[in-house]
């Protein structure tokens, strides 16, 4: 006897309604907290675009389904909305939600400003990438990212 296949929309019902009208997800979540169920076709869904698909509709190719809410386990169709990766991104910055640390802001930078100016003036005036690497204690690569400003661009 095949195996009964549960419906998404039955499936959907998972939920419970937080006091900010989130409809929280009562099932399994995944490492970044989304709620997701298994599909009959063997793939898993996260909730929150299986609830948008079923209440609001199809979702365009290559876009993302973002919450007005900022929490990642509600489910209610009217705290979700269409966006692309940039418009997401953006909105999870514009909330504070997102840091940008670049050059020194980021915790493991080992340059300061001024020494990434110098190491691109080293390099524009000839020195090897392993030797301006070795002097300031970095590997060569990075030193190649930053003289062709694949990193550090902000400067």
């Amino acid at each position: 006897m095949p195996k009964k296949v549960t419906p998404i929309e039955e499936k959907l019902r998972r939920y419970s309604v937080a006091e900010n009208g989130c409809w929280e997800w009562a099932g399994a979540k995944d490492r970044d907290g989304y709620g997701v169920f298994g599909h009959h076709r063997g793939k898993q869904l996260r909730a929150h675009r299986a609830s948008y698909s079923v209440n609001v509709g199809e979702i365009p190719d290559g876009m993302m389904v973002c919450h007005k809410c900022d929490n990642r386990s509600c489910i209610n169709p009217d705290h979700l909305f269409i966006g692309s990766s940039q418009e997401n991104t953006s909105d999870m910055v514009k909330k504070g939600r997102k840091f940008i640390t670049k050059g020194t802001l980021h915790g493991m930078s080992k340059l300061s400003d001024k020494d990434v100016a110098e190491i691109i003036e080293l390099r524009k005036s000839g020195l090897l990438l392993k030797e301006i690497a070795a002097r300031y204690g970095v590997t060569f690569q990075h030193v190649s990212l930053i003289t062709h400003r694949k990193s550090w661009r902000h400067l």
